[in-house]
């Protein structure tokens, strides 16, 4: 898509750019003009509703399809965040122009991501991905269970939370906030556990750090207790009423690129999933063999 105006030619590509950033671009463009004491004549930047980003795969499609969800979700954590907090420290949603700009250069900063999930959904037409928006912030161990049991106060069940574990992690750790200026932790998430994975939490490490060693799967992570509350926010915002008898192969999470923690005598590390709209942040004992989910982040 082209703006024009009186000489000026702004060629946009329509393939990394949505509607949202079209307008917003096209905004921005009219108050630079009026800041300079230039006035466009009506219509001269515009941009029509009815663009649409093309897709050439079946993960593009996919998270063209799921951004506005993404989005409502990341707003209701927000929600959940600001009332652990006092008034003078919450936070500000960022607003969707941003969220799309921050989306894809997430996306563009490594084609492999989007390569990845589309080969993992032809290979199994059963699998999809969640594209989870978590808000770029470090929680108190406090404030991160005062969020997830805000969340299992509108579940059939309330959240179950092992404390005597889950205090023992820093704020980095149960949240995975940077410090870089960005307002969004992105990942895609499986619908499934990940094929190969299987083991005690050493060797689970071990097989990550490999697959991390590869240029074409350097992305993968496994996400953080904050994200996973994310992503039962975004099934949510779905339709997802998490009450399936497939729920807990949905949401399982071990968290076993945390470090372990002994208690009683043994080693353990958190795991997360939700059991037909029961919510829990519990253990997992390091030492046994164990299934795993990893998401593109």
């Amino acid at each position: 898509m082209d703006f024009e105006a009186k000489g000026m030619k702004v060629t946009v590509d329509a393939v990394v750019q949505s509607n949202e950033l079209l307008l917003s671009a096209a905004k921005e463009i009219a108050d630079e003009a009026r800041a300079r004491g230039l006035e466009l004549p009506f219509g001269i930047v515009a941009v029509q509703s009815t663009v649409e980003r093309p897709t050439t795969s079946g993960a593009e499609r996919l998270v063209a399809e799921q951004e506005a969800q993404s989005f409502k979700a990341y707003e209701s954590i927000v929600d959940l965040i600001n009332q652990s907090k006092n008034k003078k420290d919450r936070i500000v949603p960022a607003e969707t122009h941003q969220f799309e700009s921050e989306l894809y250069e997430w996306l563009g900063e490594d084609e492999d991501k989007l390569a990845y999930v589309s080969q993992a959904m032809e290979a199994d037409p059963e699998l999809s991905f969640t594209l989870v928006a978590t808000p770029n912030v470090v929680l108190t161990p406090k404030q991160f269970k005062d969020v997830a049991k805000k969340f299992g106060e509108n579940q059939p069940y309330p959240t179950y939370i092992w404390n005597e574990l889950y205090d023992k992690y820093t704020p980095a750790q149960l949240c995975s906030g940077t410090s870089y200026a960005s307002s969004f932790l992105f990942s895609l998430i499986p619908s499934k556990l990940n094929e190969g994975m299987y083991g005690t939490v050493s060797e689970q490490r071990a097989k990550l750090e490999k697959l991390q060693r590869s240029q074409e799967t350097a992305f993968l992570k496994v996400p953080s207790p904050l994200e996973a509350v994310a992503y039962w926010n975004t099934l949510r915002a779905q339709g997802d009423r998490l009450e399936g008898t497939d729920n807990f192969d949905k949401t399982y999470i071990r968290h076993f690129d945390l470090s372990e923690q002994r208690i009683g005598g043994s080693l353990f590390v958190p795991f997360s999933f939700d059991g037909r709209g029961g919510p829990f942040l519990s253990r997992s004992g390091a030492r046994f063999g164990d299934s795993a989910r990893v998401a593109v982040g």
